[in-house]
């Protein structure tokens, strides 16, 4: 349901349901999320791993969208 995420000196609580698409920056991800675009330190990988695969689905080797 929800994902921590460190931005800069803090922590920040981001809702999965709020994730629009997922890009892969080597061993960091970029979550774009309600127009912002942050950066998580967690392979493609792992993430996938933990997210619901009927909600996200991975289009591509360094891509996974958001379905709804």
């Amino acid at each position: 349901e929800r994902l921590s995420v460190r931005v800069g000196e803090a922590l920040r609580v981001l809702r999965v349901g709020d994730i629009d698409w997922i890009a892969a920056e080597g061993n960091y991800v970029r979550l774009h999320a309600a127009g912002e675009a942050i950066l998580h330190r967690q392979t493609l990988q792992q993430l996938h791993g933990q997210l619901d695969p009927l909600r996200f689905l991975r289009i591509h080797r360094g891509t996974v969208v958001n379905l709804d």
